[in-house]
């Protein structure tokens, strides 16, 4: 049966009522007037819905969206989307492959199917399984709201433990009982050379980096290995995140060099940082980018970092990297700058204030 079924139960039959809030449709204007009258009123359970209109929001709605729904979770709320349609829409898919991604923004969900009989209620459809990453080792067990599922049960535990913490919790089977083991309170930290990494993580590493999806994924075996240090957080036996000091091929730096009008050679590049979406927001990439830095010796570091990359570039800036050069990369189509940790930052080199993300 579930595990803590019955415990769940008796604990909702128990607590004090608290008010699930109806977020209402997933639409920028009505979700902007919600989050604007919600104010200062954390750990509450938001059912977003999802209506199946008839085509897909544009890039920039969605995007707008989903910059609500990250507000809606720094402020403390815990966002339940519901997705009115079936597997497959072109509306429902692109949710989904988000929440799937950002588990940390959208902390559960379901799909909403209509009864097949007229007289019946809409069907609300969970996960049954953990989401994989990629080709990646998957992670034991299951997330608990997965198990909770009903939105007032999650509002009882949520004002228990807290956004974070509920996110956080894993229900892992072991032998006959089940055990709620709180993601990332186990996390050990290594960092090494490419030669001294154990059996298989290598292997694993690499997958690690190409489920992320951010790079062409062709030299990333061959960067690798030839990496100056690999840095890994690891828990239970399961890589959490990875990144890594790396040599740049000699052809890459020059054209780097000369698009960005810095000499970059002799410097090692910062990248290949990969954290599995349920580990998201725990701080394992700034810690890990931290540490390899804190490794690199006499030598200078830098980074290419997507404008578009907002994660990645308030990690930079947690981490006192600088933006010094911006270019178009034809390579990725896009925008693109180039960071130094301030203390390498080279003389000559006029530093701005740091560039605004959102």
């Amino acid at each position: 049966g579930q595990p803590g079924a019955d415990a769940s139960a008796r604990m909702l039959s128990a607590a004090p009522h608290q008010a699930v809030i109806n977020g209402g449709p997933l639409s920028a204007d009505a979700m902007q007037q919600v989050l604007n009258e919600m104010a200062d009123t954390p750990n509450k359970v938001v059912v977003w819905t999802r209506p199946m209109p008839d085509q897909c929001p544009s890039p920039t709605a969605f995007k707008d969206i989903t910059r609500l729904l990250y507000r809606a979770a720094e402020s403390g709320c815990w966002n339940h989307v519901r997705l009115v349609g079936p597997a497959g829409n072109t509306v429902v898919d692109p949710m989904l492959d988000f929440a799937s991604a950002n588990p940390n923004i959208v902390h559960s969900w379901c799909r909403t199917t209509a009864s097949a009989s007229p007289f019946g209620d809409a069907q609300d459809h969970y996960p049954q399984q953990a989401t994989r990453y990629g080709h990646t080792r998957p992670l034991p067990g299951l997330p608990l709201w997965r198990l909770l599922q009903d939105p007032p049960l999650l509002q009882v535990y949520l004002a228990l433990n807290g956004v974070q913490r509920l996110a956080s919790m894993y229900l892992i089977r072991q032998s006959k009982t089940w055990r709620c083991h709180p993601l990332g309170e186990n996390l050990i930290y290594h960092f090494m050379p490419p030669d001294q990494l154990p059996k298989g993580y290598l292997d694993e590493i690499c997958r690690m980096v190409a489920a992320g999806e951010s790079v062409d994924t062709r030299w990333v075996r061959h960067n690798l290995q030839r990496a100056f240090l690999i840095g890994y957080a690891e828990e239970n036996g399961v890589i959490a995140g990875n990144s890594s000091l790396k040599h740049p091929r000699e052809t890459y730096i020059e054209a780097v060099s000369r698009q960005s009008g810095i000499d970059l050679r002799n410097y090692l590049e910062r990248g290949y940082t990969s954290v599995r979406p349920a580990y998201r927001g725990l701080g394992i990439g700034t810690r890990l980018l931290e540490g390899l830095t804190r490794r690199s010796g006499s030598k200078k570091v830098f980074s290419i970092i997507a404008e578009d990359n907002i994660a990645t570039r308030k990690m930079a800036i947690r981490n006192r990297t600088r933006r010094v050069a911006t270019f178009y990369s034809h390579r990725a189509g896009k925008k693109v700058g180039v960071w130094i940790p301030e203390r390498m930052v080279p003389a000559g080199v006029v530093l701005s204030g740091q560039p605004e993300v959102d």
